[in-house]
């Protein structure tokens, strides 16, 4: 398993990762935003110095398309605040074509991503620390160990880069396989928040260096 830095923001990188989330998260509300808004946020990952994207092949040919995809994101906040900032008009009209099938869902969760702030926790300093924005296996690879070797990457990085530990936040409720995985790999339970429309989501984190 070849595991790299993306940095790239080209289009077939782009193509690639967005095709690549697509496969990973049918349903999921990013997706049904469409590939456009997609293809917009994870060129924006690939080109921010805030941003660290490490793609997996199952070749070391580094033309070969990858099967996995992780990013993590310092300071969320901020990264997120610029991009309302600085390109939310552009991804509203990439949305556009969701919003117009479905207004009431969307204005609401659109609002909501774009205001994301990472879901930090208020009692521990996240100011040295990464999210875990998303991971993205493809189907026909699951099974081979690439998401515990994206972890294992991005866990690299981030301790080369002398953060403290990483976070994320993943739904509670029917995703017994995804929790399992994460405490499997040392990402310890920290707090389960409430969201909207009756949803709980699980925040893990993972201490670096110890």
């Amino acid at each position: 398993m070849n595991i790299q830095r993306a940095t790239s923001a080209d289009s077939n990188s782009v193509r690639y990762l967005v095709n690549l989330h697509i496969a990973a998260f049918p349903g999921f509300f990013l997706t049904s935003l469409g590939p456009r808004f997609l293809s917009h946020l994870y060129k924006n990952y690939l080109s921010s110095s805030a941003c660290i994207c490490l793609v997996a092949r199952n070749s070391e040919d580094l033309n070969a398309h990858p099967v996995g995809v992780a990013v993590v994101i310092a300071n969320p906040s901020t990264f997120y605040k610029g991009l309302l900032k600085t390109q939310g008009i552009k991804f509203f009209f990439c949305a556009l074509p969701s919003l117009l099938r479905n207004p009431g869902i969307v204005v609401k969760k659109l609002a909501s991503a774009l205001f994301y702030k990472g879901d930090a926790n208020e009692d521990v300093d996240t100011s040295n620390a990464v999210l875990l924005s998303t991971i993205s296996v493809s189907p026909d690879a699951q099974g081979l160990g690439v998401g515990r070797k994206l972890l294992e990457g991005i866990e690299q990085f981030a301790q080369q880069s002398k953060f403290d530990f990483i976070y994320l936040t993943t739904d509670r409720d029917g995703n017994a396989a995804v929790n399992t995985f994460y405490l499997r790999n040392g990402y310890a339970l920290d707090a389960v928040l409430s969201k909207s429309g009756n949803r709980f989501m699980n925040r893990y984190i993972k201490k670096l260096g110890v």
